[in-house]
């Protein structure tokens, strides 16, 4: 019966048993996303593999923000692209995507849609201008993923095992397109290690231990949503 607030309706402070106590202090584009979630759930009376599905996405934008905000929180939401919730609806879009190349790849799902968050909430206004960074500076990281082509360059031959002849363009092109970016991603992280996510190899992705305990947080995140609506 209280399935949506995690068997504890005591702890929330909503009536309707929905609102979780604290939900005040997320972002404003979580909160509104958790009340459209509210009615979905309500409207799914009687479907509970489907309110299972809305309140696992209700939990996961709740861990994320939490955790970015922790993280961020001296910058705000100021400089970033995405917020949150469009950077979920996003990972949700692609979702196909992500699932292709996991298992072309053998990579872990999870790795890859909680880069793609991370990389999506740290997009800032100035990666507009990538193509005038490789002009001018001859590197850029591009793309959701926010790719160097070295890196994609670099990742590409080592698990093909053959050099790669494209140009910078072409790889920017690729990178470019968010399905093909997703590709390079599991591309990566194939490189550094594969399957199991672990916080070596995301950190590796970054070159930040930071980044890798960070994202190692939200792929614990990802995999317990994932665990649900699948």
């Amino acid at each position: 019966m209280y399935t949506y607030v995690s068997n504890n309706p005591l702890k929330y402070i909503d009536p309707s048993g929905h609102w979780q106590e604290g939900d005040e202090n997320l972002n404003i584009d979580v909160q509104d996303r958790i009340i459209q979630l509210t009615k979905e759930w309500n409207d799914a009376k009687g479907n509970s593999h489907k309110q299972a599905e809305i309140h696992a996405e209700a939990d996961l934008l709740r861990g994320l923000d939490k955790m970015f905000s922790n993280e961020f929180a001296p910058f705000k939401e100021s400089f970033s692209v995405y917020d949150t919730t469009e950077a979920i609806e996003i990972i949700q879009i692609y979702d196909s995507y992500i699932n292709l190349t996991s298992q072309s790849l053998g990579v872990s799902k999870e790795m890859i849609a909680a880069v793609l968050f991370r990389e999506m909430r740290c997009f800032a206004p100035d990666d507009a201008f990538d193509p005038y960074k490789l002009s001018y500076l001859g590197q850029a990281s591009i793309g959701l993923g926010q790719i160097f082509i070295s890196t994609a360059r670099r990742s590409e031959t080592t698990v093909l095992g053959k050099t790669s002849t494209k140009t910078d363009q072409q790889y920017y092109q690729l990178l470019m397109n968010n399905e093909t970016n997703i590709f390079y991603i599991g591309i990566i992280n194939m490189n550094l290690n594969p399957s199991s996510p672990n916080q070596a190899v995301l950190t590796a992705y970054n070159g930040s231990s930071n980044y890798g305990s960070a994202v190692m947080s939200y792929v614990k995140l990802f995999q317990k949503y994932y665990s649900t609506i699948q």
